[in-house]
């Protein structure tokens, strides 16, 4: 795990073991604002969407590729935890998290 402070709040990213931070495309994260207000996403490139398209079309999950659903994507254009902090700092700067992140609920919240 890796721990960031992004404008006054904290953001713990959940990469791969092995997986560089300058590389990371697939990971979730917490959020957590100075309201103590928890947020969370699974931030993903388009590369990495495909890559798991091109899994599920040999597993079968999705109906065989056919469609990926992930109800607390961020999709980002970039991968590396400095471009998804830049990302998460320019949602706190402009319309906050509420309807691009998934709020948690205080008996989900992370400590």
């Amino acid at each position: 795990m890796i721990e960031r402070e992004i404008s006054g709040a904290t953001a713990l990213f959940m990469i791969a073991l092995g997986q560089k931070p300058e590389e990371a495309s697939n990971l979730d994260l917490i959020l957590t604002l100075e309201d103590g207000s928890q947020w969370s996403a699974t931030v993903l490139t388009l590369a990495a969407v495909n890559d798991i398209w091109k899994r599920w079309e040999i597993s079968g999950e999705g109906f065989g590729g056919r469609y990926f659903n992930c109800p607390d994507l961020l999709l980002v254009r970039e991968a590396g935890i400095d471009s998804i902090c830049e990302v998460l700092e320019g949602i706190l700067a402009t319309e906050g998290p509420e309807g691009n992140l998934v709020r948690l609920e205080d008996d989900d919240e992370i400590d």
